[in-house]
Order: structure tokens, then sequence, then C-alpha cells
């Protein structure tokens, strides 16, 4: 359920408050992004009527504060705050910095519980999506999870015998015979061959997270999905230094905006090539057309509850 009445009392900051029911335990999560505004006792204050309306409730109020608790010793502003929320007993989960530069460390981003007997898994990912890096919590629940209705799975070549897997496809080539008269047939028996000796000689697994992503992006090559896993690596390893490396953080936005250059003109050719073969389709055309249109969503109302589609539980 949305809690509309506590984004009301926080108007010095954007809020979303949302109560869940998790085993028969009510919870508030919230996000919140405050503007960087130099005075914030006023968003102190209204915060501290949030926390006294909610009571006794399990909560986690997460994102971007804009309040960098790093500077708590030399600031009056910040030591008000964070009183504040140590007398609700709230614990701040991210203790490290979330926004590093080549110049600053700052720790913006900050995600409060009251719940310490719940097991979590806080932590902070590495990544360039955005100039502060993402947070995340994991929190240890009882509900069922939903399975997916369908997995896609690859062949693993690890220990794929290359000469035997040719040998074996060879012999069972040469036992078909030649004169057939049907070359349907000939294909259909030359394809079940290939796939009968590579399910032998091959196990199947289930994709990666990232692999099934990239299904929904046909644009992303190998080369380059390799291409953004190094801009990656040479990011976290910017962020571990510290950015001290100068010449090294003029190469990773050099590379970052090449790859970022190809990505465009990737995707870009990959939809010239869908258009044209769907050019006398109308519906495929229209399929990609929507594709490309972004926020097209059918829902245009907030759900008043939000129910577990296995337990039945969370609300």
């Amino acid at each position: 359920m949305v809690r509309h009445d506590l984004s009301e009392i926080l108007t010095e900051a954007e809020s979303l408050w949302l109560e869940v029911i998790v085993n028969g335990i009510k919870t508030v999560i919230s996000v919140i992004y405050r503007h960087p505004a130099p005075q914030y006792d006023s968003f102190t204050k209204e915060l501290e009527n949030i926390l006294h309306n909610l009571n006794d409730n399990t909560y986690y109020i997460c994102r971007y504060f804009n309040i960098n608790l790093l500077q708590r010793e030399s600031s009056q502003q910040i030591k008000n705050y964070t009183n504040l929320m140590l007398a609700y007993n709230c614990t701040q989960l991210i203790t490290r910095p979330t926004r590093i530069t080549d110049h600053s460390a700052t720790l913006l981003d900050h995600i409060y519980t009251n719940n310490i007997k719940m097991p979590v898994q806080p932590g902070i990912i590495l990544s360039d999506l955005s100039d502060h890096l993402p947070t995340f919590v994991m929190i240890k629940s009882s509900c069922l999870k939903q399975k997916h209705s369908s997995i896609n799975l690859r062949h693993n070549y690890k220990n794929l015998d290359r000469s035997t897997f040719l040998q074996e496809i060879k012999d069972a080539l040469d036992r078909l015979p030649v004169n057939n008269g049907n070359p349907c047939q000939v294909v259909d028996d030359m394809h079940s061959i290939f796939n009968n000796t590579m399910q032998k000689h091959t196990s199947l697994q289930p994709l990666s997270r990232n692999r099934r992503k990239l299904l929904n992006k046909p644009w992303i090559t190998q080369a380059l999905y390799k291409t953004i896993k190094e801009k990656n690596k040479i990011y976290r390893s910017l962020v571990k230094n510290g950015f001290e490396n100068k010449v090294k953080f003029a190469y990773y936005k050099r590379y970052r905006n090449q790859l970022t250059h190809l990505l465009v003109l990737s995707k870009k050719e990959s939809y010239q090539s869908q258009f044209l073969i769907a050019r006398n389709d109308s519906a495929k055309t229209w399929k990609l057309i929507n594709t490309l249109l972004p926020g097209r969503t059918k829902a245009t109302s907030t759900p008043p509850n939000l129910t577990h589609p296995l337990s039945g539980e969370c609300k």
C-alpha cells in the first residue's frame, strides 16, 4: 500500500513510501531524494515527524539524502541529523563513500533501518551508471520465491573434445543413405545428427542474468560485450585507487566515450535491419516502433495493494 500521508509530510524532498506485510509483519519501505540545498534543518524536523508516525513499524529508508556523513565532526547540522536517526534506533547500513571523483569522496547515499534483528546484507556496486555508486540491501525473508516460467539454457563447451565430436558427426553422416530422393529429409537428418551429438558431448546450463538481458539487446555483439566488461574493469580499478592515476582516468573517459559511440551505431544498424525485414508487415513494424517509444505502460494508476503471487502474504 502506498503511504501518501508520509509523502505529504516530507515537503523538503521527493519521496515514495510503501507499506507491505511480509509473514504478518508490517514493514515500511521508502525512497527519498533530497535536493542539494545547504540548509536542511527543516528536512530533519519533517523526517522526525515521519519517524514518530511510524511508531513500532519496521522500516527501511534509503537513497540520495545529499548529506555527507563523512563530515559529521565538522558540521553541527549533520550531527543533529545523525543524532535524530540514532534516537529512533536507525542503523546506517552504508558506511563507505558512494560518490568518488578524482578530487573527492563523499557518503551521500544512505540506507537506514530500525530492524537490527533481521539478517541483512548491504553493499555498494562499483558501476559507472551514474556519478553515484548504486547501493543495495538484501533482506532475508521466508516468502516463497516465484519460479521462472521458462529458463534459457546454453551448451557448456568447457569439456568438449573437438576431434572426437567431429569424428562422430563424420561417421554418422557417412551412414546416411546417399540417394534418399528427398532433400528436405536429408537436411532434417543432418540437423538431428548434429543436435544429438552435441547433447552427448556437452551439458546444458542456465544462462546467467547478464546473458538473459543480452537476449533483449541483439545489437550488443560478443565483441561489444567484452568491451563493456573491460570498461567496467577499468572503472572498478579507478574507484579502488581513488582516481589517483590521472593518465588512467583520462584513458577510461576516452574508452567509455568510444564504447558509447559504438553502442549507438550498433543499435541503429540493428533496428534498421529489423525495420527492413518487417517493411511489408505492419504488425511487426508497429511492434518495433513500440519498443523504441519510452514509458509506454498500460497501467496509469498506482495499485492500492501489493500481494505476493505465490504466498499471498505480502500486501
